[in-house]
């Protein structure tokens, strides 16, 4: 009977230690992402003209690391409540954030749909209307426990009707699933046009380029990490420590904030090039080649590669063509 206890107890503890590790594993990755772009940072949001996913970009940072040290921080009996719900709160900011950053993207590459922006962002709040709700109605109890000390367990309001928080669990990342499918759907539909349109120009720009520049696959890992939440939450739904859920739960935000600063720089490199060359050829600044920015900035452009800058040069060559045609049209009428 002893040796079965035993069993239990180092079992237990070995659990709450891969729990630990981690934790700072996920935390060492969001401060180690956060340091090293820094520069990037300030150079593309706050030295350029607020826009409004400037803003977004600033708060899904700052949010992912004040949320991430939250983990680190130790329990006590007084601290027990205010702590869990400090995590609540950046738990549903990061929801919030994530809604709004989906529902931008759509609304601005799909020629300002209101339909499929708000389809994705209401798909989007699911979640964080269903999380809302439980932080409300959870309580917060805090015990000594004789291997980690003092230890806040959350007493959640669907914990004896397992039935009911599966369903909830498969309706919260269900809809997440389905927004990102209609975000990555859309996507390819606008990339495939795009690229249709440069064939049509006779330009050697080739699919995976194109693919490679439009978010491809920062949405297919935002798609596949909550497959693999829905999966974690269903077969680790009778083990106490559900030890994918602290990656699940905090990669989203730090690949919508790579994503987000590798847009601002094409941006911002977009905007120097084109006031160069209306400098050169106007001798002034008011001419650009490129709309300016508006509150959207350029949340619906094109991403940086990194493997293929003659066709990134090609595309923006035609691209200055197309628009240096436009004008001279303009100015004849």
């Amino acid at each position: 009977m002893s040796t079965q206890s035993n069993q239990a107890l180092v079992q237990a503890y070995s659990q709450l230690a891969t729990a630990d590790y981690i934790t700072i594993a996920i935390v060492s990755l969001v401060v180690y992402e956060i340091l090293i772009t820094i520069g990037d940072e300030v150079r593309i949001v706050w030295q350029r003209p607020v826009t409004a996913p400037a803003v977004l970009l600033g708060s899904v940072r700052w949010c992912i690391l004040l949320a991430a040290t939250l983990q680190l921080v130790p329990s006590t009996s007084n601290s027990c409540t205010p702590l869990e719900i400090m995590v609540w709160i950046f738990s549903l900011i990061q929801f919030l954030q994530i809604a709004l950053f989906s529902a931008l993207r759509v609304f601005a590459i799909w020629n300002k749909s209101y339909v499929w922006s708000l389809a994705v962002f209401a798909l989007s709040m699911v979640p964080f209307a269903i999380n809302l709700y439980q932080a409300v109605e959870s309580k917060y109890v805090s015990f000594m426990d004789p291997l980690t000390g003092t230890t806040c367990n959350e007493e959640i309001i669907f914990s004896a009707r397992t039935h009911s928080m599966l369903v909830l669990t498969y309706v919260a990342r269900g809809s997440l699933i389905l927004a990102d499918a209609i975000v990555l759907i859309l996507t390819w539909m606008k990339t495939l046009g795009n690229w249709l349109a440069t064939r049509r120009l006779n330009m050697t720009v080739s699919l995976t380029t194109c693919l490679l520049r439009d978010g491809t696959l920062y949405f297919i890992a935002l798609l596949a990490i909550n497959i693999a939440q829905l999966l974690n939450d269903n077969f680790s739904a009778n083990l106490s420590i559900p030890l994918v859920s602290m990656l699940t739960t905090n990669m989203p935000s730090v690949l919508i904030s790579r994503f987000m600063i590798n847009l601002r720089t094409t941006g911002s490199e977009a905007s120097d090039y084109s006031m160069h060359t209306s400098d050169r050829r106007q001798g002034q600044s008011t001419l650009q080649f490129r709309t300016p920015e508006d509150l959207l900035g350029n949340i619906g452009g094109t991403l940086q590669d990194g493997w293929s800058d003659e066709s990134c040069d090609e595309e923006d060559d035609a691209a200055g063509v197309y628009d240096e045609g436009r004008l001279d049209i303009s100015a004849e009428a």
